[in-house]
This record gives C-alpha cells, structure tokens and sequence, in this order.
C-alpha cells in the first residue's frame, strides 16, 4: 500500500543506520583499547613477578653460601624475548645466572630502567652499592621499572636498601621507564 503524501513508513532512514553502525564502531574501539591496557598491564606484571621471584632468591644466596652476591642489570628500551636481563655472579646465587626477557602474549618490547644497575646483597640480607663484598649497607632504595612498548601502565620492583625488601608498585598513567618515572600504590609481596 501507498502511504499517504508526509507520514512516514516503518523503516529505517540511511542517516539512522550510519548513526548506529557508527555508534557501534566507537563502542567496538573503546572495548579494543581496554583490552590492550589490560594486556600490557598482564604481560608487564609478568615481567616485575620472575624479576622479584629471581631477586628474591639471590637475596637469601649469601647466607646459605658464605659469600656475597652481585646483581648487574642491562636496562633498555627494545628488549625482546630471549634478551638478557640481568646476571648474577657468582652463578651459584641463582638457579639461573642469566634473567632473560620471558615471551609476551603480543610480542611487544619490553623497556627496563633502574635507578641502579648493579649492587650486591651481603650475607646480612642487605643491599650495598658497591661490588666489593666489605661495602656497607646503602640507604637508597632500587626501583627497576618495566613496561611493554614503552606505554602505560608501569609497573615497579622496589628493592629496601637496608633488608632487601621486595615492594611493587604501578603507576597507571606513564609508560616511561626513565628516572624520573616512578610508580605509587606500593605494596609488599
């Protein structure tokens, strides 16, 4: 049947389907972006946990082998999977001697910073900055910092410089891993 001159039929308009396919897109790009972050954020915590998990047990090494242990970072900012870390001598601190860049879910560089690259844990269980074993304790604390691709969010290892403690950290705003980067909401593992 022919609708009369004026009303309009039951369908819908061309400018009422671009509006909703548009208005879909927009709801389909935001739900992409979350997604990203919290991927980043899943593969950057994977990172800080085997940094922690490694450090924490160098940290318990010098009692048990009478000697101190030297940690050395290699920060950057294209580190792949398979890339070093970081070293341990002597090897005996660890396990593994050699801390490589695990793989990640997107396979996106990991960038690493330090507000140190290498100290040495004492038979005592504390840090000292220095590599000779007779060092004293320092009072500055550690922070390795870590990110995927150089974007937020970034995640932090803390180290306490008198007991070695291990904090982590996260800072949801900047991806920069330089020194003047630093993470908030610090807690203990």
């Amino acid at each position: 049947m022919n609708s009369p001159k004026g009303k309009k039929s039951g369908g819908f308009t061309v400018i009422e389907l671009i509006l909703v396919i548009v208005i879909f897109m927009l709801l389909a790009s935001m739900a992409l972006i979350f997604n990203q972050n919290e991927m980043r954020s899943a593969d950057s915590q994977a990172l800080v946990d085997e940094i922690a998990a490694w450090l924490g047990e160098i940290a318990m090494a010098p009692e048990d082998l009478n000697t101190s242990c030297t940690v050395t970072f290699q920060p950057g900012t294209s580190l792949w999977p398979t890339n070093t870390i970081a070293t341990v001598e002597p090897a005996s601190c660890a396990k593994e001697s050699t801390l490589r860049v695990p793989g990640n879910r997107r396979q996106n560089p990991y960038q690493l910073g330090t507000s140190q690259n290498s100290w040495v844990f004492n038979q005592r269980g504390s840090l000292s900055a220095s590599s000779t074993a007779n060092a004293s304790s320092t009072n500055t604390d550690i922070i390795i910092r870590v990110s995927v691709a150089g974007q937020p969010p970034l995640r932090c290892v803390r180290l306490s410089g008198i007991m070695g403690l291990v904090r982590f950290g996260v800072n949801s705003i900047s991806g920069s891993v330089n020194g003047s980067a630093t993470c908030s909401n610090w807690k203990r593992n």
